[in-house]
């Protein structure tokens, strides 16, 4: 080199000793998100189990309180605000669980425990859970399901997919309305769930943005409705967990079709 100019070590640009330098950037930064990772998830784990606990005692006394197991309150309103204090904590319970598993799509941390699945029993239980709901406003939950029918997932996260889709069709339909849970093999062989309701639709323009965190149908002349917002991304999530799909067909004013579709590859022979 010329006398007073340093050695460089690829080139007269030092255009090694940069990339050198930026793929150490690179490694150091890899390593900072890998630990960011590993806090967000074992935080997630422990706020899980953390807000579980007191929910599900708030939950188990007032349902005892409800049922007067030790005798009885009084009043015959305290009963029934033993039930109000359940309802609402377990309202809560689920808002706090679609948060929490949005944050793990978020930071990539959910994953799958698969095992084979009867498809039946997991839609007749997941209709039984909406059904409360349902029947305050008189509208009824109609299951039709292949029999024999059976795939290769995690139980848990189908039967909140489709419980999410179902509690949305039926605050979404009139009052005396009717909802069609269907599972069928479809043409390929793949597992098909439908939620089909008659209600009031949504909107063209909204059908590409509900399935957003956070974003709930516009429904002119109706209050907003309750909830985060994170069923039905919960439930495309899922599905895409299982690669499978969601498909939301809808008609303003005359209702919407969610199609649940797994993969011809999660099929399993009948047992």
């Amino acid at each position: 080199p010329a006398p007073g100019v340093a050695p460089q070590p690829c080139g007269p640009d030092g255009r090694c000793g940069a990339l050198a330098a930026a793929l150490e950037r690179a490694q150091a930064e890899n390593r900072r998100l890998e630990i960011a990772y590993r806090a967000a998830s074992e935080f997630l784990a422990r706020m899980s189990h953390e807000l579980r606990t007191p929910f599900n005692a708030i939950i188990g006394f007032a349902e005892m309180m409800g049922r007067e197991i030790y005798g009885p309150l009084g009043h015959e309103r305290y009963a029934e605000y033993a039930h109000h204090i359940a309802d609402s904590a377990n309202h809560l319970l689920g808002l706090m669980s679609d948060i929490l598993d949005a944050s793990r799509l978020q930071h990539g941390s959910l994953s799958l425990d698969e095992a084979p699945i009867e498809v039946e029993p997991v839609l007749s239980s997941s209709a039984a859970m909406v059904r409360p709901r349902a029947g305050q406003s008189l509208i009824g939950i109609d299951l039709e399901v292949e029999p024999a029918l059976r795939l290769m997932g995690d139980e848990r996260r189908v039967k909140q997919t489709v419980v999410n889709v179902l509690v949305n069709a039926v605050k979404f339909s009139h009052p005396g309305g009717r909802v069609r849970l269907a599972g069928y093999r479809d043409f390929d062989g793949g597992v098909v769930v439908e939620i089909c309701d008659s209600g009031i639709g949504i909107p063209e323009d909204d059908l590409e943005r509900i399935t957003l965190p956070f974003v709930q149908a516009a429904q002119p002349g109706r209050r907003a409705q309750d909830g985060a917002g994170l069923g039905l991304t919960l439930a495309k999530a899922f599905m895409e967990l299982h690669q499978g799909s969601l498909k939301i067909d809808s008609i303003l004013g005359r209702g919407t079709t969610v199609t649940l579709r797994f993969p011809p590859e999660r099929t399993l022979a009948a047992s």
